[in-house]
């Protein structure tokens, strides 16, 4: 290793080039795109797409309840069927007696005897017979 001194005469890349070699130069830091970004907050949060992304979230608790996250409206309310908006589907919920017991801007639960809960792209409304 050299030692420098206040004697030489030397500018400071000249010294920077002796100690680390001719490598030395500054580089720009490459800025990332939006989908880099979200990937690395994918990765470091440890969470799916799906939730970053806003997709609904569903928790059924026996048969009895369910409880619907990140919807959008409740499009359809009668006792046998309950038919909730999400973002990019229609989530049916038929059953007999069935209630929303509670409903906030990002969640609502459903009580009664669940039997089905399917999705389908459009809303079909139900004929009365």
């Amino acid at each position: 290793m050299h030692v420098l001194h206040s004697k030489h005469k030397k500018n400071h890349r000249s010294v920077a080039k002796l100690l680390i070699g001719n490598r030395f130069r500054l580089r720009k830091r490459k800025t990332s795109n939006k989908d880099e970004v979200i990937d690395k907050i994918i990765n470091r949060l440890n969470i799916t797409e799906d939730v970053l992304n806003g997709a609904e979230i569903i928790s059924l608790v026996g048969k009895r309840n369910l409880v619907i996250e990140n919807y959008v409206k409740v499009v359809d309310y009668e006792e046998d069927r309950i038919v909730v908006k999400t973002k990019k589907n229609y989530l049916y919920v038929e059953g007999s007696n069935l209630k929303i017991e509670y409903i906030t801007d990002e969640e609502l639960r459903i009580s009664g005897r669940i039997e089905n809960i399917y999705f389908k792209f459009k809303y079909i409304k139900q004929e009365e017979v």
